[in-house]
């Protein structure tokens, strides 16, 4: 029984290596054609766009500082960082990828009670986030977008924007929170024949909707600020790496297969949604005519949004690791956060 949760992530990674090597063919090219386009980048042109993929995660920041009050830039790049290169790299690596980021941010002296408050803000404001930037690249393809409509993100619209809805919905009532906490306790007290768990998983919940909502109300515009830069920054990206190629796509068709990709790389059907996600970005883009051009943009798009995270993130958790060894954890953070905040990750 040891070897089916190899055995699973095996057929998961497999799964993603198979979806992403169909990308050329399902937009009527080969993977001939595409390193053809992707081997003719210019250099300072790849150097730019690393540029504008570092600023995006700058930008981010802004939503885990003012998520976690006390938490630095430089801090929140290494939440960030290194919880993307888990969730990116393993099966159903959520939950990895929290542990780690609240390790991480345990070690720096953030106290356990506020941790839960942080993902709760962190990872809900993301998720409409995602929301948002899908809805208006579906509204802005219907409206003005060449062609039929981007079928690759209609159809994972709908139960991404379910889930905020529900999620919101969960949070807008503490009696609901309640109820949700308890049920997830009872879920976790069974398997670890831990019946106490289902009271303080309630307890735990209502505590952490508390937190989130003070947070939110202090925190809004930068959270705002931040989602929206972060935002704005994918669409440069995606633009400049279409430009690079040499195949500029109209504003609409590159806001489309943003807000395609950032609802498609929400479903955990592969981890960080690789194959699934360049998939849907290349169909917007072979939908609007881009030929050859369509597989090779959305892969060197994912190739920072996605792949670039893993080595680099690794690098930072792997650095954290060696320095946590070298000394002794941290104290309280430098800037003390008002009662009632928060600390955790969420994927951007």
């Amino acid at each position: 029984m040891r070897t089916s949760p190899l055995l699973a992530g095996t057929a998961a990674l497999a799964a993603t290596a198979g979806t992403v090597a169909l990308v050329p063919r399902a937009t009527g090219t080969s993977w001939h054609a595409v390193a053809g386009l992707v081997g003719g980048l210019d250099p300072g042109r790849v150097l730019l766009l690393a540029a504008v993929w570092g600023a995006g995660l700058l930008a981010y920041s802004l939503v885990l500082t003012a998520s976690l009050p006390g938490l630095s830039t430089r801090q929140a790049l290494a939440l960030n960082l290194g919880g993307s290169a888990v969730a990116n790299a393993v099966p159903a690596g959520g939950p990895l990828s929290m542990g780690l980021t609240t390790a991480m941010a345990r070690s720096w002296g953030f106290a356990p009670a506020r941790l839960a408050g942080f993902l709760t803000v962190s990872n809900v404001w993301t998720a409409l986030g995602r929301v948002a930037v899908g809805g208006a690249g579906l509204a802005a393809w219907s409206l003005a977008g060449p062609g039929g409509a981007p079928a690759a993100g209609g159809g994972l619209f709908a139960p991404v924007a379910l889930v905020a809805v529900l999620g919101v919905l969960v949070a807008g009532a503490q009696r609901r929170t309640a109820a949700a906490g308890r049920v997830v306790g009872r879920v976790a007290g069974r398997a670890l024949h831990r019946p106490d768990l289902a009271g303080r998983f309630a307890a735990g919940a209502v505590e952490a909707r508390r937190l989130a909502l003070d947070t939110s109300r202090r925190s809004w515009p930068r959270l705002v600020a931040g989602l929206t830069g972060y935002s704005v920054l994918l669409v440069v990206l995606l633009d400049g790496c279409l430009r690079a190629l040499g195949h500029p796509a109209p504003l609409v068709v590159v806001l489309a297969a943003v807000g395609v990709e950032r609802v498609a790389a929400a479903v955990p059907l592969t981890p960080g949604g690789a194959g699934v996600a360049d998939l849907g970005v290349a169909a917007v883009l072979a939908a609007a005519g881009l030929g050859p051009a369509a597989a090779a943009g959305a892969l060197l798009y994912r190739l920072f949004t996605f792949a670039l995270e893993i080595p680099v993130g690794a690098a930072v958790a792997l650095g954290w690791l060696a320095l946590r060894g070298r000394r002794p954890a941290a104290g309280p953070p430098a800037v003390a956060a008002p009662a009632g905040d928060v600390p955790a990750r969420a994927a951007a």
